[in-house]
C-alpha cells in the first residue's frame, strides 16, 4: 500500500500537472495594473462561438460596474463585434482555447484584490 500525503492521491514526491496559462501571467498582471482600482473588477469570460451572449449580457450590466472581458481564441470578426458591442470595456485576449477552470486558475494566481 502506498501512503499519500496529498489529497490528490499522488504519492509523496510525485509531480503535479502543470498549471494552465502560466505563460500569460506576466502579461495578465500588466493588464490588471492598468484597471481602475476604485472598485473590484467583475471578470466575464467568453470564448469563440459564445459571443451571441455578449449582446444580451451587456443589456444588464450597470454602468458603474468595473466589467472586464477575458476572451479565449476569438476570431478577428468576433473581436471586432465584441469591441463594437462593448463600447470600449477593458479586454484581455488570449489565443489559447481554454475553459472556465483555466481562467479561474489564472485569476486566482494573479489577482491581488477581490473580484
Amino acid at each position: 500500500m502506498v501512503m499519500t500525503s496529498e489529497p490528490t492521491g499522488n504519492p509523496p514526491g510525485a509531480t503535479r500537472p502543470a498549471e494552465s496559462l502560466t505563460h500569460l501571467d506576466h502579461r495578465f498582471r500588466e493588464f490588471l495594473a492598468g484597471l481602475p482600482d476604485d472598485r473590484p473588477p467583475w471578470f466575464c469570460f467568453f470564448s469563440s462561438g459564445l459571443l451571441h451572449v455578449v449582446h444580451h449580457f451587456l443589456r444588464f450590466v450597470p454602468e458603474p460596474l468595473n466589467c472586464v472581458f477575458v476572451c479565449s481564441a476569438l476570431s478577428a470578426e468576433e473581436i471586432a463585434l465584441r469591441d463594437r458591442m462593448s463600447g470600449g470595456l477593458p479586454v484581455f485576449d488570449m489565443d489559447d482555447r481554454v475553459g472556465s477552470h483555466e481562467i479561474f486558475e489564472l485569476l486566482l494566481r494573479n489577482t491581488d484584490r477581490p473580484f
